[in-house]
Formats: C-alpha cells, structure tokens, sequence
C-alpha cells in the first residue's frame, strides 16, 4: 500500500507527521534562520567597521603625507625665496656700487674741466671787456685784453696778429 504524498510534502522536501511535527519543524527552521541572520549582521557590522577602521588609517596617512609634503614645499620655497632675496640684494648692491662709481667718474671730469682747475693744468682764459675771446677774429691791433693765470691776471696790448 502506498502512502499518499501531498502538495505540501512535495514542495517541502520535508515531511511532517503531524501539524505538531511540521510546527516543530517550522519553528526550528525560523530559529535557525533566525541565528543564521544575526551571525549574517554580526559579520557585516564586524567587516563594516574594519572596511571603516582601514579606511580612517588610509585617510589619517594621506593627510600626513599631505601635511609633509606641504611643509616641505613650503620650506623649499621658503629657501628659494630667501636664495633669491640674498640675490636682488647683492644685484642691487652691484648696481648702486657701480652708479657710484660712474657718477664719482663723472664728478671727476666735470671737475677737470672747471675753470679754476684748467688755470692750475696750464691753460688761461682770455678776455675783452669782460666778454671771453674765442678766436683770433675777434681781436683787433690795439685792443686791450686781459689774460689769467692761476695765480693772477695781465693785461696785454695787441700788437700784431698772425693766423
């Protein structure tokens, strides 16, 4: 005699006896489901906080490097700065030495070429009427000029002119 199969058993893949029997089962399976699913969320929040706790390390290194590497950039730039403030000063020493020097040259020839210091190399300044006589043209036979020197001033009468 066979025994009867229902939908249920089928379906299943267990059977029960009894109501009782397939309640026992149920109950069992839901509890097994039950502690299946809380080891299932033990896990995710035990690799959850590690993925965090790994992640939080990453971040803390990275702004650590960030921070050494800004300070070092910094003072680098730091040293590019004061090498080329050392620089523009000694270019503008350089520079002011050398307009010194040009406007010392300057002073110097000006200097030469005053009056008083032409009378001291030799030369003499020749006169007419107050007025400075530049050429031999602008003398006539009998004029009265006056010529100085360094240590003083002659007249003198023309008497002749050559060219």
């Amino acid at each position: 005699h066979e025994r009867d199969v229902t939908v249920l058993d089928a379906v299943a893949h267990t059977r029960a006896k009894t109501p009782t029997a397939a309640a026992e089962f149920l109950i069992n399976r839901a509890a097994e489901t039950i502690t299946h699913m809380m080891n299932l969320q033990d896990r995710l929040v035990h690799t959850t906080r590690n993925i965090l706790a790994h992640e939080e390390n990453q971040l803390k290194g990275w702004a650590k490097d960030v921070y050494h590497s800004s300070k070092s950039m910094l003072q680098a730039n730091r040293n590019t700065l004061l090498f080329l403030n050392e620089k523009l000063r000694n270019i503008v020493k350089y520079r002011v030495d050398k307009e010194r020097f040009g406007i010392q040259r300057f002073e110097h020839f000006v200097s030469l070429s005053l009056p008083e210091n032409m009378l001291k190399r030799g030369y003499t300044i020749t006169t007419r009427n107050g007025k400075t006589i530049k050429s031999i043209s602008a003398l006539s036979i009998g004029d009265i000029i006056t010529t100085q020197f360094s240590d003083g001033e002659m007249d003198s009468k023309i008497v002749d002119k050559n060219r």
